[in-house]
């Protein structure tokens, strides 16, 4: 279930700026050029949220960022980027479909987490 979440959120990112944000060397490169906010990560080069090229916000990386940090369980990523995410005005939101009912990624999200054994568990909501 993880793998599938991460895939789709990943889908709405454009295969060039993937591979960018793959190459270590762009992301210091835009630390330099944009500032630490371009990752929200601690250490100033994980969960990227801004376009490698130009330096401006994306909604879909904040998005991705969003559902990787909760489902790494890293609640001060993950409340930085819903912050980002409403402060920013983004109103993209991406939903997978199962069996006939379209679900959003963030609703599956905020439902499953992963233990500290790297267990997946879901929260069922009553």
């Amino acid at each position: 279930m993880l793998e599938l979440i991460i895939e789709e959120a990943t889908k709405t990112i454009p295969p060039r700026m993937q591979e960018q944000l793959k190459d270590t060397k762009v992301r210091k490169d835009m630390t330099e050029a944009y500032g630490k906010e371009v990752f929200l990560g601690e250490n100033n080069d994980t969960y990227p949220v801004v376009n490698p090229e130009t330096g401006m916000y994306r909604s879909d990386l904040i998005y991705s960022a969003y559902i990787r940090a909760r489902m790494q369980g890293n609640s001060k990523v993950a409340n930085k980027a819903k912050e980002l995410f409403e402060s920013k005005g983004c109103e993209k939101e991406l939903n997978i479909k199962i069996q006939d009912i379209n679900v959003s990624l963030i609703d599956i999200t905020e439902m499953m987490f992963v233990d500290e054994l790297g267990k997946e568990t879901l929260n069922w909501i009553e």
